[in-house]
């Protein structure tokens, strides 16, 4: 069962007692205000007709979810309920005090003078001209406790309606504050909406840059890559001359298209390579769309024009001075729409091992280059 209980302190106020906490009522039946349990109810009523207005007030109502952990509330705002709450608590100890007070000497008699002091009277005491015998009625007596609880009901009506008064002063504070509260985080969740919506276009602008970035490295590490290697080469005996056989290689990951190339070849003094040697010009190369797939290699060839003394063939095998010569250049498409080219230059050499000619060769430094 549910615990209740009315404590009547003074006329018009009543401590109520339940298990959800203590309350406290103000006024007459008709008309009253209620405090306690973390709510305000004022309650109006007509006499007689049944009819009754109840307005009811929350703390629970007034409060506000603050979405993001970052706003920061003026210490003004936050603090605003402080002073609030000492101000209605000094008004009702000040009210109670006053009113304890006026029922504490509403019934005392005015003080009478020593000199008009009268003794205990003596039971067969009359009245006297000092002091007559005056006594009173029922009715005199009920007159004036009824114009007693008068002057009561009128002094809670006054304290009830200065009450109202005050929190109708309190709501209107209340949601003065609540509006600009609810400003300031309005101001600050715009702001917030703002500063993601340029973090977001700052992050899509990276991502496209990153895009552009990661197609280019895409394109160089995926391109063609055609190479010249030093292949292998023939030296001159009765029935050849020397001829030059270097090999290319596509060393990248996709094809190469339209591959074309020209190369020349001559006997020529390596001992000038710190003078640069004099090379033919290449001229035009020769257009055509032959394709080559990723690893594939092809092997290119270039006879010199005429033969040498046979006396001389050894001397330019072994290189010592002489040797033979091998220079040209390569041009080709990738698939990504890029136009390359490759110059190469390169000298043979031959040694005999055992019974057989091993070929050698190398890269003159100063005509080797690739786009």
């Amino acid at each position: 069962m549910g615990f209740y209980r009315r404590i009547k302190l003074l006329p018009g106020v009543t401590l109520n007692l339940s298990r959800g906490g203590v309350s406290t009522s103000v006024g007459a039946r008709e008309a009253h205000f209620t405090a306690g349990h973390g709510k305000a109810r004022t309650t109006v009523g007509l006499p007689g007709s049944g009819l009754s207005y109840k307005h009811i007030e929350s703390a629970a109502d007034n409060a506000l979810k603050v979405t993001a952990s970052t706003i920061e509330v003026p210490a003004e705002i936050s603090k605003g309920n402080a002073w609030r709450g000492w101000l209605w608590t000094l008004l009702m100890i000040a009210i109670l005090a006053t009113i304890g007070y006026s029922v504490a000497n509403a019934d005392e008699p005015p003080a009478i003078p020593d000199a008009y002091a009268v003794k205990s009277p003596e039971p067969d005491r009359r009245g006297t001209s000092l002091q007559p015998l005056v006594i009173q009625q029922p009715a005199d007596l009920e007159h004036a406790r009824n114009e007693r609880e008068t002057a009561w009901s009128s002094i809670g009506l006054a304290i009830l309606t200065g009450l109202l008064f005050l929190a109708n002063l309190w709501l209107i504070s209340e949601g003065r504050r609540v509006s600009t509260r609810q400003a300031l985080d309005t101001q600050r969740a715009i702001a917030e909406q703002t500063r993601a919506a340029d973090e977001m276009h700052a992050v899509a602008e990276a991502t496209k840059n990153n895009a552009v970035l990661m197609s280019g490295m895409l394109q160089k590490q995926m391109r063609a890559y055609i190479s010249v290697e030093v292949g292998t080469a023939a030296f001159q005996n009765q029935h050849l001359r020397f001829e030059a056989m270097p090999t290319l290689t596509n060393n990248g990951l996709t094809p190469a298209r339209n591959v074309c190339f020209k190369i020349l070849s001559d006997i020529l003094d390596g001992r000038e390579i710190q003078h640069p040697l004099e090379f033919a010009e290449i001229g035009h190369l020769i257009i055509n769309d032959m394709g080559m797939a990723p690893r594939q290699s092809l092997t290119i060839r270039r006879v010199v024009a005429n033969r040498v003394p046979d006396g001389d063939v050894g001397d330019i095998m072994e290189g010592n001075s002489r040797r033979l010569f091998a220079w040209g250049k390569v041009t080709y498409d990738d698939v990504f729409g890029g136009s390359w080219e490759t110059n190469f230059c390169l000298s043979y050499w031959f040694l005999k091992v055992g019974d057989e000619w091993k070929v050698f060769g190398n890269f003159y430094p100063k005509h080797n280059n690739s786009t």
